[in-house]
């Protein structure tokens, strides 16, 4: 037999339980945003990639330079012999010159090189901080699904059934 309650405390009482329900699930929602907030320092290095990605696309004519001294240094291994029987060196030093012309591009490349090994670091140093980011974000998108769900279905059941 239930008692008449004309003040609703029955009701009240319900609420209340719903709320402190409710309050205990903050704390896993304060975990989750503090996971989200580290994942800004990460959004800035991505930012900062895009003028390390500039400079590597600056690079590509001078890689493809580098890739036609191939052809070169193997035409110098074919004319060392024969710079050998060469008996005067005006003939010997012409030769060489012709030769080793198109090796003073590498001294043109230096700069490049060295900045293409800083960039290459830098890239390196930020992609194991997002693999760092990232890695723990993935428990913390279930947690976080998992609340949001439990609130879902708390809202789909009758007044005073819950889980």
């Amino acid at each position: 037999m239930e008692l008449p309650d004309p003040l609703g405390l029955n009701e009240l009482s319900k609420e209340l339980k719903k709320a402190i329900s409710a309050i205990g699930e903050i704390p896993k929602l304060v975990d989750s945003l503090d996971s989200l907030s580290e994942l800004t320092a990460s959004t800035k290095q991505i930012a900062s990639l895009e003028s390390s990605v500039k400079s590597i696309a600056n690079l590509v004519p001078t890689l493809e330079g580098l890739s036609k001294l191939d052809k070169t240094l193997e035409d110098l291994a074919k004319v060392a012999p024969a710079l050998e029987k060469l008996s005067g060196y005006d003939q010997l030093f012409e030769k060489l010159v012709e030769v080793l012309m198109p090796l003073g591009a590498l001294v043109d490349l230096i700069p490049t090189l060295e900045s293409l090994q800083q960039t290459t670091s830098s890239l390196e140093v930020t992609i194991k901080a997002l693999a760092d980011t990232f890695l723990p974000l993935a428990g913390t998108t279930q947690r976080v699904g998992r609340v949001v769900d439990k609130f879902a279905n708390r809202k789909n059941k009758p007044d005073g059934v819950y889980d």
